[in-house]
C-alpha cells in the first residue's frame, strides 16, 4: 500500500490506536518512530478529546505509552493502574517500597524547605490492619537527583536554583492534575459505556428467556433473585449478545431458571405447610391452657405424624385447609395425649432394672414414681427424675419426644436418694418422690460445714449436691435437721437475700400460667406479667416452674447456712 495512503489512515487514529499499531510489525514501528513522523503522533494526540499536552522531556510516543500501556515501569507486571503523574511512571505495589519512600524516612537529613520542593504523591497508608491514613511518598531517584544538583551549585547560586526548581515543580504539578482529571473522566466514560452494554445485553437475555416460557418466573423474582440473575457471569458482560453467544450461554441460563423455580416452589410449599401446622399448634396451645401448666403433653411434631393429621397437612398446596378440618383432632386431644404419655412411659420403664436382677420379673409403673428413680441423660449426662424425663430438653430437641442414645438408669443417684430417704425415716422401696416433696425435709452436708454454719438444702438438691461434690464425700456426711432447725432453714430461704438470688437465676424455667410462655428468670416473668397481662403483684397461681427445670437452684429452695450442730 502506498505510504501516502497509510499516512491518510494514520491521521484518523488516536494515540492508543497508533501505539498498538506500532506493535503489529517492525516495519510499521520503524516508520512511526522516525523523527520525521512526529507530526502523525501530534495529530493523533489532537484526536483525543481534552487530553493535556505532552509533558516536557517526553515525546508523543512515550506519552502514549504511559497513558495506554498498563505495565509497571520497574518490573513489567501487567494490569497496573497506578500512575504517579508527577513522575510520569506506573508503579506496582511490590515496587513502591523500593523506588519510593515516606517523608519521615529522609526529612531528618533534609531541611523542610528542600522537602517542600520535592514532588510527592498522596497515598493511603495502612498503619495497622484496621487503621488507615493519608501519607505522602517521594521518589528516591528524584530525591537523590535534587540533592546532588543542589550540593553541586555554589552557595550564591542556590537561591536561583531553588526558584527555577519551584517553578518547574508548580508546572509539573499543574500538568499532573490535568492528566489525573482527564484519566478519571476517561475511566468514568468508559465505565458508563460498558454499563450500557451490560444493561442492553441483560435486557436481551430477559426477552429471550420470556420467549422460552420463563416470563412468569421472571415476574416472581424478588430483589435478591433479580440481582443474582443480573450478576450471572453468562448474562452480565460488556459484550453484545450475538446468536453464537446466546447459543453458548442458553443452557446455563436455563439451568439457573430451573433452580430458581425449584426453590420458589419449595418456599411456597413450606409457607403453605407452615400455615397448616400453625393451626395444629394453636389447637395444642388451647388444649394446654385447659390443663395444669406442669402437665407433660405431646409436642407439635408428635401430632403431625398422626395419620389423620398428616393427611390434612400434606394435602395439595392448592387445597384450602382451615381450623374446621382439625375439629376431630381437637376433640381427641385428651385421648391422644394419654396414649402418647403411656407409650413414653413404656419406653422409660424399659430402662428400669429388674427386681432382684431377674429378667423375667416385670417392673411395674409404680416404680417410676419412687423417690429413688433417677435416669442419666445420654446427651447432657444430667441425673433426671420421673416425670421430668418425659419433658427433658435433650429428649425433645427434634420437637418430638425420644430417648437419647446412651440414656440409662442412674444407679449412683438412685443409691444417694435411697440413703437420704432412709435418713428421713422412710422406706426407699415404697417412698414416692411426691411424698418426699410433701414431707419436705432439710438435710445438712457435713463436708461443707464452715464458720458461717452448715449448708442446708432439700432432698432433691442434696442428691445433685452429692453427685457434684469434689472431692467425693461419703453418704455418712449427711444428716437430717430437727424441727427447730428445719423451721429456721425455711425462714432463711424466704429471706430477701435468698429470694433475690432466685429472681436472678437464669435457667429458662419460669412459665406464665396465662399464656404458657417460658422466660429465663423470675424477674423477667414478673415483668412479662405486668406488661402483657397487667398483673402487678404476681402470685404462685400466675407462674409455674416447667417440668424440665433443674433439680436444684431455681426449681428448689436456695442453699442456706444455719449455725449450730
Amino acid at each position: 500500500m502506498p505510504l501516502e495512503i497509510n499516512f491518510m489512515i494514520f491521521r484518523c487514529l488516536q494515540l492508543r490506536d497508533l501505539l498498538h499499531l506500532c506493535w503489529t510489525s517492525k516495519a510499521i514501528r520503524d516508520e512511526l518512530m522516525r523523527r520525521s513522523s512526529s507530526w502523525i503522533w501530534k495529530i493523533a494526540h489532537a484526536n483525543v478529546e481534552n487530553l493535556p499536552e505532552c509533558p516536557s522531556g517526553m515525546n508523543e510516543a512515550q506519552f502514549a505509552h504511559l497513558l495506554y500501556h498498563p505495565y509497571c515501569h520497574y518490573c513489567g507486571i501487567k494490569k497496573v493502574q497506578n500512575v504517579f503523574w508527577v513522575h510520569y511512571v506506573r508503579c506496582c505495589m511490590e515496587c513502591r517500597p523500593t523506588h519510593f519512600t515516606y517523608g519521615d524516612d529522609f526529612s531528618r537529613d533534609v531541611s523542610d524547605l528542600l522537602v517542600k520542593l520535592l514532588p510527592s504523591i498522596e497515598v493511603t497508608h495502612h498503619s495497622t490492619p484496621h487503621a488507615r491514613g493519608k501519607e505522602r511518598i517521594y521518589s528516591r531517584q528524584a530525591i537523590g537527583k535534587f540533592i546532588d544538583g543542589y550540593n553541586a551549585i555554589p552557595s550564591d547560586g542556590r537561591a536561583m536554583y531553588l526558584l527555577r526548581h519551584s517553578q518547574r515543580l508548580a508546572s509539573t504539578i499543574d500538568h499532573a492534575q490535568q492528566c489525573q482529571k482527564w484519566m478519571n473522566k476517561t475511566e468514568s466514560d468508559r465505565f458508563h459505556v460498558l454499563e450500557a452494554i451490560r444493561k442492553r445485553r441483560m435486557s436481551e437475555v430477559r426477552e429471550r428467556l420470556k420467549e422460552l416460557g420463563w416470563e412468569e418466573e421472571l415476574k416472581e423474582m424478588d430483589m435478591w433473585s433479580k440481582w443474582t440473575l443480573h450478576r450471572n457471569r453468562s448474562a452480565w458482560q460488556a459484550r453484545e449478545l450475538t446468536p453464537r453467544i446466546w447459543a453458548n450461554i442458553e443452557p446455563k441460563l436455563i439451568e439457573f431458571m430451573q433452580n430458581f423455580k425449584k426453590k420458589r416452589l419449595e418456599r411456597e410449599h413450606f409457607y403453605v405447610f407452615e400455615q397448616r401446622w400453625r393451626i395444629v399448634e394453636k389447637i395444642l396451645l388451647e388444649f394446654a391452657l385447659t390443663r395444669p401448666p406442669t402437665d407433660i403433653l405431646p409436642r407439635i411434631d408428635d401430632l403431625l405424624v398422626l395419620p389423620e393429621v398428616k393427611e390434612i397437612v400434606e394435602r395439595p398446596d392448592e387445597d384450602m385447609v382451615a381450623r374446621d378440618d382439625f375439629a376431630e383432632l381437637a376433640l381427641r386431644l385428651p385421648e391422644i395425649s394419654q396414649t402418647w404419655l403411656q407409650a413414653n412411659k413404656v419406653a422409660v420403664l424399659s430402662l428400669m432394672p429388674n427386681k432382684g436382677g431377674d429378667e423375667d420379673t416385670a417392673v411395674g409403673e409404680d416404680t417410676l414414681t419412687l423417690a429413688t428413680t433417677y435416669f442419666c441423660c445420654g446427651q447432657c449426662r444430667t441425673p433426671i427424675s420421673y416425670p421430668r424425663i418425659l419433658g427433658h430438653g435433650c429428649c425433645c430437641k427434634d420437637s418430638s419426644w425420644t430417648l437419647r442414645e446412651g440414656t440409662t438408669f442412674d444407679i449412683t443417684a438412685s443409691n444417694i436418694a435411697s440413703h437420704l430417704v432412709s435418713l428421713c425415716g422412710s422406706s426407699p422401696l415404697t417412698m414416692t418422690a411426691s411424698e418426699m416433696d410433701t414431707m419436705d425435709p432439710r438435710l445438712s452436708c457435713g463436708a461443707c460445714e464452715s464458720k458461717r454454719g452448715r449448708k442446708v438444702m432439700d432432698w432433691r438438691s442434696a442428691v445433685n449436691h452429692h453427685l457434684g461434690h469434689y472431692p467425693p464425700v461419703k453418704l455418712e456426711n449427711w444428716s437430717v435437721l430437727n424441727e427447730p432447725d428445719t423451721a429456721k432453714s425455711r425462714n432463711e430461704e424466704e429471706s430477701e437475700k435468698a429470694l433475690k438470688y432466685v429472681m436472678k437465676t437464669w435457667n429458662m424455667a419460669w412459665g406464665c400460667t396465662r399464656c404458657l410462655k417460658v422466660l429465663s428468670t423470675r424477674a423477667e416473668l414478673s415483668l412479662h406479667l405486668d406488661e402483657r397481662h397487667k398483673v402487678k403483684n404476681a402470685t404462685a397461681t400466675d407462674m409455674f416452674v416447667k417440668p424440665d427445670a433443674a433439680e436444684y437452684g431455681v426449681r428448689r429452695p436456695p442453699f442456706v447456712r444455719i449455725q449450730g450442730k
